[in-house]
């Protein structure tokens, strides 16, 4: 039968306990001091992320935890008194950002000098080391709940105030793409749900709304939903992968949002995600103006194309073959010759009927532009 562990006398550990207090208190500032070089030589990344002054005030928490725990009955008792600090202490660290493994890597350190300092009274006071060792046991019990509940506060902040933030993203996003909605304080509104204003925005269509929609998106994206859809905001220019099934508008001004969201439906209409995704609106700039106005987008190709027409039905179609590839070869016969599996002189005698047809137009910038916009209009057109 093992034996049973010494008890100390109620009287003179009450006695001790105060003596204890009154020792720690009067070596609160060295062990303070202590404590904080400890935790820059032992967690150097949370002694820095944290700042001297933060890391103050954990252990002001920690030591206002450790006195009430050593006026305390029991360790039962201690934990007890000590939970209204660390659910505190929990809650600060959320609200502020700070990492959880930051704080308590403090309290650690705190606690294990704290009860060094309180082992050293307690021998100092006569207690024999088997008594010492049963206190020591009850130092990490509290030790191991007040770190408990301090993690247990952190998260419970932490995803009240996650949700709060995502409902704050959401109105946004939703002002944001709503007409004629009030913007005014944007930038402040924005900062209170951690998401950063652009300049110019676009807006995208994702997968159906329930699903992971911001796998694979930007981590600046604001996302949620709209009208029963799944939509992100993202920064202009785009420099990320994108989602397959994304359909991304126009980029505009933030305050233009509505004219990105209605191009990205109007897209996702007329394009096949399924042959074209993810689908970008500058890429089908000619299907995007055909469908807004089809009569002007047809008369635009017609009048620009003229010079095509008039060279009839047998030599169209390889003078406009010819004109698509000298503007996407930037007039180079040898690349024309490639990109029509021509001979280059071939190429050049094509290119000879080209400034026939259109004359100083090739030479104008501005004319380059419209003959390659009315050419991807017509093929809109014809499929």
């Amino acid at each position: 039968m093992a034996p049973e562990q010494p008890q100390p006398d109620a009287e003179a550990l009450a006695n001790a306990l105060d003596e204890l207090v009154r020792r720690f208190v009067a070596a609160f500032q060295r062990l303070d001091a202590l404590a904080v070089q400890a935790i820059a030589a032992e967690y150097p990344a949370s002694y820095a992320a944290m700042g001297a002054d933060y890391v103050a005030s954990v252990l002001r928490a920690t030591d206002k935890a450790f006195a009430e725990g050593m006026r305390a009955a029991d360790v039962d008792v201690a934990i007890a008194a000590s939970a209204p600090t660390a659910r505190a202490l929990g809650q600060r660290a959320a609200t502020e950002d700070a990492p959880l493994d930051h704080v308590t890597n403090a309290i650690r350190i705190y606690q294990r000098l704290g009860w060094e300092v309180t082992a050293e009274l307690f021998s100092d006071l006569g207690f024999a080391a088997p008594v010492i060792a049963a206190l020591a046991d009850a130092n990490l019990r509290f030790a191991d709940a007040y770190t408990r509940m301090t993690a247990e506060a952190y998260a419970a902040a932490s995803a009240g105030r996650e949700d709060a933030r995502r409902a704050l993203r959401q109105r946004l996003l939703a002002d944001l793409l709503a007409r004629d909605s009030d913007l005014r304080g944007l930038a402040m509104r924005a900062e209170a749900c951690g998401w950063s204003v652009p300049e110019r925005l676009r807006v995208a269509l994702l997968a159906p709304a329930g699903a992971d929609v911001a796998r694979g998106l930007p981590t600046d994206a604001l996302v949620g939903e709209f009208e029963g859809e799944a939509v992100a905001l993202l920064t202009d220019p785009l420099h990320h992968d994108l989602p397959r099934d994304a359909v991304i508008g126009t980029a505009v001004a933030p305050a233009e949002a509505p004219e990105s969201l209605a191009i990205a439906r109007r897209l996702r209409v007329h394009v096949s995600l399924a042959e074209h995704g993810p689908l970008v609106a500058d890429d089908h700039l000619a299907v995007l103006v055909l469908t807004a106005a089809p009569e002007l987008g047809r008369a635009f190709a017609d009048q620009r194309l003229a010079p095509l027409d008039a060279a009839g039905a047998r030599q169209r179609p390889w003078l406009e073959a010819t004109l698509l590839a000298w503007l996407d070869e930037q007039g180079s016969p040898r690349r024309v010759a490639r990109a029509l599996h021509l001979h280059e002189q071939s190429a050049r005698y094509r290119i000879d009927g080209l400034r026939a047809a259109f004359g100083d137009a090739l030479d104008d910038p501005r004319r380059r532009w419209e003959l390659r916009l009315a050419l991807e209009l017509r093929a809109a057109i014809r499929s």
